[in-house]
């Protein structure tokens, strides 16, 4: 027999589970100075091919392409030399934490300016870079030549993409195979709407916030504007209050749901990274095509006026995290006699523009009186992370699982 407080636990043990998924506590707080020992500076040869020279820290330091005071912090490409078609290229600054990050953790960027000019690619992203592609990697901000809006991409192995449609993101879908070995690696892609999202606009309107969120169940970003400042959630802005909740922050212009993508194991741990490189694969590729001036090496090579605004100027980077477990399992000692073939729940506040996101099982043990057996009830849980809304059936027999 399957006992209906069984059923009924598991509806509330599955809603547990759930609700704690967009509460995550501060784990990092880099502001100013912090970044000098929360970053290691790759002074690498760079992988996209650009006309760049990646720095170490006390070069970058030396050169003042580096600058951190208590309250800023700063990263700028040389804007003096003349280089020669067979030296180095421009001297810029490449920076990778020395912690990763994983699922349930949550990154609040906030940032005053980004590099432009013609010939810049200006990247915040996070991958794990011992084993580039293989655990995936997410550009949060991206783009080339000051051509707007941000675009948002996932770059993983193969047999991960995006749905042709999807309703929970208010940004435009650009590619949706993630694959990086097609269309060029372009990865997956939301376009935002905003124009003031990237590159000079960006930083007319001095510039704003960005938030990524990252669980086994999808990937979000959001972007606010600093002229926008009004209706930026208080726990975006502000960064002593030590905790957020991702639930209150609207609807992302980027969404990426595990719809046809295992994100669970496509991403792992990230490092995250700030970089700017010239020209290269993209930025190199499309210069012409962009409205920029001769080529895109050449304009690197005899014009440092011209990247004299090629500047990264960060308030703050702050990451968050959910210690709620990947997966469980619900075991409980309750005793009925009374059989309850189904039961059927919704919880939360529903409307009809509510779309189901993802589907979950959660199991839960049970003994009978009169068999003195133990028998298994199942929840099957379908949620949407943007109106908390759980719509639970419970069914016997099922053998023991877990909430992913």
């Amino acid at each position: 027999m399957i006992s209906q407080p069984a059923c009924y636990l598991a509806v509330l043990l599955s809603f547990a589970l759930s609700t704690q998924a967009t509460t995550y506590s501060l784990t990092d707080k880099w502001v100013g100075k912090s970044f000098l020992e929360a970053f290691s500076w790759e002074a690498i040869a760079d992988p996209t091919n650009g006309r760049v020279n990646y720095v170490s820290q006390d070069i970058s330091l030396a050169q003042n392409l580096t600058y951190a005071s208590d309250s800023h912090f700063i990263l700028k490409a040389d804007s003096t030399s003349v280089l020669t078609a067979t030296g180095p290229g421009r001297n810029s600054n490449r920076i990778q934490s020395y912690k990763r990050f994983g699922h349930n953790t949550v990154l609040v960027a906030d940032i005053n300016r980004m590099p432009i000019g013609c010939g810049t690619w200006p990247a915040l992203w996070s991958t794990d870079v011992s084993d580039w592609p293989t655990y995936g990697e997410i550009d949060i901000i991206e783009g080339v030549n000051d051509v707007p809006p941000n675009a948002v991409s996932l770059h993983t192995t193969a047999n991960c993409s995006l749905p042709s449609t999807v309703p929970e993101a208010s940004g435009q879908i650009v590619n949706t195979d993630c694959n990086w070995l097609t269309n060029g690696n372009s990865g997956c892609n939301f376009a935002s709407t905003s124009t003031n999202s990237y590159g000079p606009a960006f930083n007319a309107d001095g510039g704003g916030w960005y938030a990524m969120e990252r669980t086994p169940e999808y990937i979000k970003v959001w972007f606010w504007s600093r002229q926008d400042s009004a209706n930026v959630p208080l726990d975006v802005k502000e960064i002593d209050q030590g905790q957020i909740d991702t639930s209150g922050w609207g609807v992302p212009f980027a969404f990426f749901p595990n719809t046809n993508c295992d994100i669970s194991s496509k991403f792992a741990e990230h490092n995250i990274i700030i970089n700017l490189t010239f020209c290269g694969d993209w930025a190199g590729n499309v210069y012409t095509n962009n409205g920029c001036p001769g080529t895109c090496v050449d304009y690197v090579e005899n014009n440092p006026a011209a990247f004299a605004d090629a500047i990264w100027d960060f308030n703050s980077i702050t990451m968050y995290g959910n210690q709620s477990p990947s997966g469980a399992t619900a075991t409980s000692s309750i005793t009925s006699d009374t059989e309850v073939p189904s039961v059927t729940s919704t919880i939360g506040n529903t409307d009809s523009t509510s779309s189901i996101e993802s589907t979950s099982v959660l199991s839960i043990t049970t003994s009978s009186t009169e068999t003195s057996e133990s028998e298994s009830t199942s929840i099957t849980y379908f949620t949407d992370p943007t109106s908390s809304v759980m719509v639970m059936t419970c069914y016997p027999p099922a053998a023991t699982g877990s909430v992913p």
